[in-house]
């Protein structure tokens, strides 16, 4: 997994030269801000299923803090007044009796992206994007949603490649955090 963030950081490093300047924040990437943006982004497609929100009309806010800090949390919020803009469905899916199973369903929503294997291989990334497995048909969400643009998703980091992903009982084959049969 280290591979894979040290590659990535390469890229936007190069990427940021060949523009003439330097990477911009968050520099440099680290596991933990990668796994809790796309773990962000998973929960939105699913409060936008399950609450009838439209993903253009909620935000995310990133908590994350360096290398050795125990932060790392995100906060979704309305961005809009008005028929999209009220809070009542997704303060009550916020709730503990709920977000779990909301939660659990978010976390299987990324095991499977329907451009699969180009998406988990990172073929379906743009070159300076500082993402692996991510793609409209999977991770992203408009761009107003998203404080970094779309930038620094990977869903395997969440669940793993479709050729990782073990049988539930069975011994994980990935670094992900939540490896099949969590």
């Amino acid at each position: 997994m280290l591979g894979r963030f040290a590659a990535l950081n390469a890229q936007l490093e190069q990427a940021a030269k060949a523009r003439g300047g330097t990477p911009v924040a968050p520099w440099p990437l680290t596991a933990r801000r990668v796994l809790i943006h796309t773990l962000c982004h998973a929960v939105i497609d699913r409060l936008s299923l399950d609450c009838g929100y439209s993903s253009s009309s909620v935000r995310e806010r990133l908590y994350s803090g360096p290398e050795g800090s125990d932060m790392a949390g995100f906060l979704i919020y309305t961005s809009a007044p008005g028929a999209d803009g009220t809070l009542g469905g997704l303060s009550r899916e916020g709730r503990a009796e709920r977000f779990g199973a909301t939660l659990r369903k978010a976390i299987d929503d990324t095991r499977w992206c329907s451009s699969d294997p180009l998406c988990s291989d990172g073929l379906a990334a743009l070159f300076d994007s500082g993402n692996h497995a991510a793609c409209h048909a999977c991770c992203f969400l408009p761009e107003t949603a998203c404080e970094h643009f779309n930038q620094y998703l990977d869903r395997a980091l969440v669940t793993g490649t479709p050729e990782e992903q073990s049988q539930p009982g069975e011994t994980p084959l990935s670094l992900a955090f939540f490896p099949s049969g969590y």
